[in-house]
């Protein structure tokens, strides 16, 4: 999304989304935000206090809370979490950027199978 969303208010879609579920559990929807303004990056958030507009606090509201194995994958990679921490990342570099992904897919089945 390049910062004002151009059709429409996304919530009642995201809604309808996060909604959906696998045999591994609800679809996760998380949210890459990068801005043109110097702000300091942000990971893994519990609220939306550190963002400016309010199109970054709607991409908060409609990011997915990570679930224990994916917060414990967060933690793991060395990130301090608070808890109702959400799949956002605000401004990160192309490194962590690639961390996120990585943490966004971490999900183990229950049988072992990948």
């Amino acid at each position: 999304m390049d910062e004002i969303p151009s059709d429409g208010n996304p919530q009642e879609n995201t809604r309808k989304i996060r909604n959906l579920a696998t045999s591994d559990g609800p679809v996760l929807l998380f949210n890459l935000l990068i801005s043109s303004k110097p702000v300091v990056a942000e990971y893994f958030p519990a609220s939306e206090e550190m963002f400016a507009d309010s199109f970054s606090k709607l991409l908060f509201r409609i990011s997915s809370e990570l679930p224990s194995g994916l917060f414990e994958a967060a933690v793991a990679e060395g990130h301090a979490l608070k808890a109702s921490a959400r799949g956002v990342v605000l401004n990160a570099d192309p490194i962590a950027i690639v961390q996120f992904l990585d943490i966004g897919t971490r999900i183990s089945h229950p049988s072992g199978d990948e």
